[in-house]
């Protein structure tokens, strides 16, 4: 009866969220631009900003993905400020950097937050490392790192430390002089990446991005973003894809359009747009269990962008793959009708699980997952020219 149940609610929303879709949430508190968020299980946590007046906060917000309930939880005994930066290591949230326009200070310390006692505990300080805003902050391999921005007098920064939480030490890391103030970052695998943002002067004016390899502590240029320069973005990683939209054109208006990035075809496509009114910069965004969720900025509206759950597709010219039984045990068939050049399969940290290559014409093969935990898993599929990605359900 569960599995029946599971299987039924399964393709009830396969079928009604086909496709990609937006869906309007609780709107938070009230308007709030440069806030920084992280996300705790199931919860996402909005943390500082500027609702206007005052001009900064240093107040914390819990959102229940599960039951669209805002919470207000512990201030941070931190000055108030906007534009820092925030990651989750080990079930724990944390905060750096930023900047109070009252007093025109700029900040280097490091906060931890605890959702278990609701409370905050300050951590080591970037000590070496110059006070800054609009800095990076992303997490590979429960090594959280930071980067980039700029500090007093505009100057741009262009190094990056790593956070030992264990050792509750800073290290100094590899510089990239194209770490732009406000630019966008995401996740996939081993590396980071980091591009877009401001160089120099005060509009956007870089497309560039880059890599950084966590293993060998290298950085490398990969493809331009295609979008156009933008600053205060939203950036995101899902499905093994890394996905960058909204922010500041530089031209009096906010971009509506998303873009992904293909780590084996080394490319960006358009993936969606916003369609509704309020394109913003600025704003907040992180994936829970699958699902996008973003807002803030100069509004308090806030929403989830789903994306497709599909079983069989057809990629070009009626070349079909199928990947079966969807939900499953673990033990998933792939079968396509011409050559494929990759199979790749990511958990919903985007963790790389199995990848196999070579896949050859009207042949079928059997992939035993069945030890992975239960679950939404994404297989990715490389034809040589494009990406397509499946989503399996492992019961």
């Amino acid at each position: 009866m569960k599995n029946s149940l599971f299987i039924s609610i399964f393709f009830i929303c396969s079928y009604f969220c086909n496709g990609q879709g937006w869906q309007s949430l609780s709107n938070f508190n009230d308007a709030r631009d440069e806030a920084t968020s992280f996300v705790i299980n199931n919860k996402m946590y909005v943390f500082g900003g500027s609702p206007g007046t005052p001009n900064q906060m240093n107040d914390l917000w819990e959102y229940n993905t599960l039951t669209d309930v805002w919470t207000q939880k512990a201030p941070c005994p931190c000055d108030a400020r906007t534009q820092a930066v925030a990651f989750t290591l080990n079930n724990k949230g944390y905060i750096a950097t930023g900047y109070n326009q009252d007093q025109n200070q700029f900040y280097n310390d490091f906060w931890e937050y605890d959702p278990t006692l609701n409370n905050w505990t300050q951590k080591a300080s970037l000590v070496g490392a110059a006070a800054r805003l609009g800095a990076v902050a992303f997490v590979i391999n429960n090594r959280a790192y930071v980067g980039g921005g700029i500090t007093t007098g505009g100057v741009l920064t262009d190094d990056l430390w790593e956070y030992d939480a264990s050792l509750n030490y800073w290290l100094p890391r590899d510089t990239c002089s194209s770490i732009g103030r406000w630019a966008a970052s995401f996740v996939l695998g081993d590396k980071a990446y980091v591009g877009l943002g401001r160089l120099t002067g005060g509009v956007p004016n870089n497309t560039s991005f880059y890599s950084y390899d966590q293993l060998s502590n290298t950085w490398s240029q990969i493809a331009d973003f295609t979008g156009g320069a933008r600053t205060g973005t939203v950036s995101f990683s899902y499905s093994g894809q890394g996905y960058v939209g909204w922010g500041d054109e530089g031209t009096g208006t906010n971009a509506e359009e998303f873009y992904t990035y293909d780590t084996i075809s080394n490319g960006w496509q358009y993936a969606f747009s916003f369609p509704f009114a309020g394109p913003r910069r600025n704003a907040v965004s992180n994936v829970v269990n699958g699902v996008a969720y973003m807002g803030l900025s100069t509004g308090s509206d806030f929403w989830s962008y789903t994306f497709s759950i599909t079983g069989t597709n057809e990629i070009e010219n009626n070349k079909s793959i199928e990947v079966y039984p969807n939900p499953g045990n673990g033990r998933i068939t792939v079968k396509c009708n011409y050559n494929i050049m990759s199979v790749e399969i990511f958990n919903l940290l985007g963790e790389k699980i199995y990848s196999t290559f070579n896949f050859k014409q009207q042949t079928s093969e059997i992939i035993d997952l069945s030890s992975s935990p239960k679950g939404i898993y994404f297989v990715k599929i490389y034809d040589g020219y494009k990406t397509h990605t499946e989503n399996i359900v492992i019961q």
